[in-house]
């Protein structure tokens, strides 16, 4: 089956590469809904640093932070400050949300002593979507199969 990566994976440009501040990204207001999805990832590209960051996966039950935001288990990664140039890819599965509680906005936590000298890009990707536009050809066939005279 032919699908294309517009109906199949979700892309999302959270900052150009820029100064990288302790932040979440995206922000309160505008965390992203994952229910669509069964995978994600939050994509750190990295200009030069000069500074230690911890980069966090955090689910809420709302697009706005509220009192019940908590870190998402194991989707967590460190970088070290002389990870210049380097990417980082924080993959979680939706399945591990706490769904029963109705967790499934997220936000990427970039926690740390960012600096002046501290620079990155942010992207966020959602891929298997759990529903996808329906997909048929323009024409049908007149028959679906041959016979073969023998």
């Amino acid at each position: 089956m032919r699908r294309n990566w517009y109906n199949t994976i979700y892309t999302l440009l959270l900052n150009s590469e820029d100064t990288l501040a302790v932040a979440h990204y995206p922000a309160s207001g505008s965390y992203i809904d994952v229910s669509s999805y069964s995978h994600c990832a939050f994509l750190v590209g990295l200009g030069s640093l000069d500074s230690i960051l911890t980069l966090q996966v955090k689910q809420d039950t709302s697009a706005t932070e509220t009192a019940d935001i908590k870190d998402l288990t194991s989707a967590t990664e460190t970088i070290a400050a002389d990870d210049d140039d380097q990417v980082f890819l924080v993959e979680f599965a939706t399945e591990a949300l706490d769904s029963g509680s109705n967790f499934h906005y997220v936000t990427l936590d970039v926690s740390g002593v960012a600096g002046a000298n501290d620079y990155g890009s942010v992207f966020f990707f959602g891929w298997n979507a759990k529903t996808l536009p329906v997909t048929q050809p323009s024409t049908f066939p007149a028959t679906n199969h041959t016979i073969l005279a023998g």
